[in-house]
């Protein structure tokens, strides 16, 4: 997206807030970029931004507050160490809540990946040893197990589970009962993930 996009539609989109990364290139030849958007029922701070990230703190209705990294990783291969360079980088405080949500173009297991190429280990290493030492858990999902298709039939078709919602232990106790929706693709090859936080009062 670019800014003056938003500009140009800001009276159809229905969030009060927003914050761009803007994409590299026009047309078909657009890639990266960063969008938050949010209503004025919470507050959300930027703290640090990239092509690559968000990390923000936002403070909702009851107050809570927590820290929402959002994270699109390297799609090149040979620069895949820089996503978990990145995600160590945003560690932060463990007693703090963290969410981060992420595009990771890397996979967790061999079951995340369907077709294609032969499910590579050591990639997958690379972003478990940055789970590992973030302390986060991946939050699970509700849906079609993938969430990335390259759009071809039969033989041809690859999918793989890239895009996820992570959460370290003072997140989940947190917003306890949150949980994590995979939605219908439409135009994109990606599908959009949808998490509905619990944000109640504690008993």
């Amino acid at each position: 997206l670019k800014k003056f996009e938003k500009e140009k539609n800001k009276q159809r989109i229905k969030f009060t807030g927003y914050f761009i990364v803007e994409c590299e290139g026009e047309g078909r030849r657009r890639k990266g970029g960063l969008t938050l958007l949010w209503k004025d029922s919470i507050d959300v701070t930027v703290s640090s931004f990239s092509s690559n990230h968000v990390d923000d703190r936002v403070s909702s209705r009851l107050q809570r507050q927590w820290r929402f990294s959002v994270i699109y990783g390297h799609p090149d291969t040979e620069k895949e160490y820089k996503t978990r360079m990145l995600m160590e980088s945003l560690r932060g405080d463990c007693d703090e809540p963290l969410l981060c949500r992420g595009d990771l173009n890397l996979m967790l297991h061999s079951g995340e990946k369907q077709g294609g190429q032969e499910f590579d280990v050591e990639e997958a290493d690379i972003l478990r040893n940055a789970v590992a030492h973030c302390q986060l858990e991946d939050l699970g999902y509700i849906g079609h197990e993938f969430t990335w298709s390259n759009n071809r039939g039969g033989e041809e078709n690859i999918q793989e589970r890239l895009d996820r919602f992570m959460a370290n232990r003072a997140w989940r106790d947190t917003f306890k009962g949150s949980f994590v929706s995979h939605l219908t693709k439409r135009k994109s090859n990606h599908l959009p993930i949808l998490l509905c936080i619990k944000d109640t009062p504690s008993a």
